[in-house]
């Protein structure tokens, strides 16, 4: 549930990495490039968000179940997906 970093993929010119270590030895690095996102490795077990790939839109996120870390792309220009009075 902690905001780890915000990054502008639309901004973005070069690649960048950000390493994410966890209490217990946990190591992902993510990977942000121009108008896209992934996980580039993890020391987890099934290594399932490395293999997902990038992600450019919010539809799906990237998660890495045995570290808790999600990814996910907000699209600041959508609007709700529901309303209720």
């Amino acid at each position: 549930g902690t905001l780890i970093q915000t990054v502008d993929l639309s901004a973005l010119h070069e690649p960048v990495e950000i390493p994410v270590y966890g209490e217990n030895g946990e190591e992902n690095v993510i990977l942000a490039l121009p108008g896209e996102i992934r996980m580039q490795s993890a020391n987890c077990p099934d290594q399932l968000c490395v293999h997902q790939g990038s992600i450019q839109n919010g539809t799906v996120p990237i998660v890495c179940l045995p570290h808790r870390i999600v990814i996910r792309i907000a699209d600041s220009s959508a609007g709700p997906d529901a309303v209720s009075n």
